[in-house]
């Protein structure tokens, strides 16, 4: 994910992009800039976003969710999806409504077409960065290109144990490191030794403990639900 999301901006990419565009895997901190523009009256007037509530395991075999959809309400519960046709519906079962319809744009940053989608459910998201003291056997498995950056960089963010790092939606945000003590009640659990990366926004199937706010640890390895966001610079 961290040498994927370097690697956007190089010759003959799929997306246009030249060397003028800074091109990397999304810090704790630039989610953090996004959440609280979300959470301001630039945004959603401390409204929570409504959650990506869609699962599509039982339609596609190996897919778990889709981008850009929203549930029928702020902490809907999951909504299993059996059947999928070539071209994605306004809505499935009344439940998710895609990201252009009245009842999808409730699953942005801003309320509308323009703003970020997937910050509440859909798949968890990897940010770049760990925790200082990360078993390195296991970190490195998992993460060794991330864990060549030995101290905080513009490209990833080292934490200590102190969690004394303002200004990335996370302490400031949450009254502890363990349990649904973030904003909205949304899930707080910070990295350790065993599990050092951090996963932000929750999934598809946590109802009211996902969100802008959620975070949690992790050790690292892929899962169908788990997935990342690309941060793009213009230079």
């Amino acid at each position: 994910m961290y040498e994927l999301s370097k690697s956007l901006n190089k010759a003959n990419n799929p997306y246009g992009f030249n060397s003028s565009t800074d091109s990397h895997l999304i810090k704790n901190s630039e989610w953090g800039a996004v959440a609280y523009l979300a959470h301001s009256q630039y945004g959603r007037n401390e409204s929570k976003i409504s959650i990506n509530n869609i699962d599509i395991s039982k339609a596609i075999y190996g897919a778990i969710t889709v981008t850009g959809y929203t549930g029928e309400t702020i902490n809907a519960r999951v909504n299993e999806v059996d059947k999928i046709e070539s071209q994605l519906q306004d809505n499935y079962n009344n439940k998710s409504y895609a990201w252009y319809t009245k009842q999808g744009v409730l699953g942005s940053t801003t309320g509308n077409q323009y703003g970020v989608y997937d910050m509440n459910g859909g798949a968890s998201e990897y940010t770049a960065g760990y925790i200082e003291t990360i078993e390195k056997e296991k970190g490195t498995a998992y993460g060794k290109k991330l864990l060549e950056n030995q101290n905080s960089t513009k490209y990833c963010t080292i934490y200590n144990k102190e969690n004394n790092i303002y200004g990335d939606a996370i302490k400031e945000t949450s009254k502890g490191i363990v349990g649904f003590t973030s904003w909205f009640g949304e899930t707080s659990m910070y990295v350790r030794d065993d599990s050092g990366f951090f996963l932000r926004s929750g999934e598809y199937n946590k109802a009211k403990y996902s969100g802008i706010f959620d975070f949690i640890n992790h050790s690292g390895h892929s899962l169908g639900s788990y997935g990342f966001r690309c941060a793009l610079i213009k230079n």
